[in-house]
Formats: structure tokens, sequence, C-alpha cells
């Protein structure tokens, strides 16, 4: 009985720590947005292609980026290909600046009326 309650209480371990890493990893992720969505405020000027604006917000939000890759990885046991995760990475930053970029478009239209 002892070996079971154990194996229980390492089971409620690991899924609250998966818990509390979903939830960290959710913030990060909300974070990397937000930046975002401000740096589109600072560099759109509602007239450049999103795909020549898109670098540039995602750039400025390294940092925040950088956190939720770490906050992720954490999660990852085993070896992995840190390349292909780094270029996956950048690939979602650069669609998340675009999504974001149109969506502050869409937003100044809606303002506007």
């Amino acid at each position: 009985m002892r070996r079971i309650f154990l194996v229980f209480m390492a089971g409620v371990s690991i899924f609250a720590t998966r818990f509390a890493m979903a939830d960290e990893a959710q913030d990060a992720n909300q974070e990397v947005v937000l930046c975002m969505y401000k740096a589109a405020f600072q560099f759109d000027d509602s007239v450049s292609d999103v795909n020549s604006i898109a670098p540039t917000v995602a750039d400025s939000c390294k940092e925040q980026s950088n956190r939720f890759y770490q906050i992720l990885r954490r999660g990852v046991s085993g070896p992995m290909d840190e390349e292909k995760i780094r270029d996956a990475i950048r690939q979602r930053d650069l669609d998340t600046a675009r999504t974001v970029i149109l969506q502050k478009r869409a937003d100044d239209r809606k303002s506007r009326k």
C-alpha cells in the first residue's frame, strides 16, 4: 500500500510540475505577443508590406521569445537538434509578428469608424 501511495504522490508531483510549466509557458507566450503588439505600434506605418516589418517586430521581442523557448526546452528531456528548433522558433516568431501586425491594422480600421 505504501508503494502505491508513493507512486501516486510521484505522479501528482509530475502532474503538478507539468501543469505549472504549462502556465509558465502560456504566460511567457502572452508576454511575447504583448511585446510584439507594442512593437507593431512602434514600427508599423500601416502602409509597408507586413513581411518587411515582421522581422523588426520579432527581433524587438527576442528576450521574451528566448524566455519562452527556455521554458519549453526545460520540459523536453533528451537530445534535440538545437539548430532546427531555433529555426522553428524564428519562423513561429515571424508568423506571430505578421499576425499581430495584421491585428493591429484591423484594430486601427475599427477605431476609425
